[in-house]
């Protein structure tokens, strides 16, 4: 049995537990929520690569969706929703330099094998105990067949 990593989020599924605004503005760079049940929030437009690069207008033209579950710019291809905010489950930050940035080229082309679990621990024990990364020491067995 292989295993699989999903890069793609999951669908909001409706539950009576679910967080709805009824209301949201944007003034300068900050994005105001009203929610039904009263509570009130503010997050910052940087907090979303797509958002932070936005003009004004373009972030003024947010809607409500889903009965006020999800924040959408269409023009900027943007969905948000109101209950990761609420949740503080903001996108990671990215830029600055790039993990391999600066390193020479390995001229190895990327390639995926997929294992099943208890395979992937036995080598990476066996490339640990040699001294050599996971790539290193699969390329030196596949080198041998």
């Amino acid at each position: 049995m292989s295993t699989t990593t999903s890069f793609s989020r999951p669908t909001s599924t409706r539950t009576e537990s679910s967080v709805q605004a009824k209301a949201v503005r944007v003034t300068g760079r900050t994005i105001h929520l009203t929610l039904k049940d009263g509570r009130k929030l503010a997050f910052s437009v940087d907090r979303y690569p797509r958002l932070r690069e936005a003009t004004p207008p373009q972030l003024r033209a947010v809607t409500l969706e889903v009965d006020g579950e999800a924040l959408r710019w269409e023009e900027l291809d943007e969905d948000i929703l109101v209950q990761d905010v609420v949740e503080g489950r903001f996108p990671k930050p990215r830029g600055g330099p790039r993990p391999a940035a600066g390193r020479k080229p390995s001229g190895r082309a990327p390639f995926l094998i997929r294992m099943k679990p208890e395979i992937m621990q036995r080598v990476r024990r066996k490339a640990g105990a040699v001294g050599l990364s996971l790539s290193e020491f699969v390329e030196k067995q596949l080198a041998e067949v």
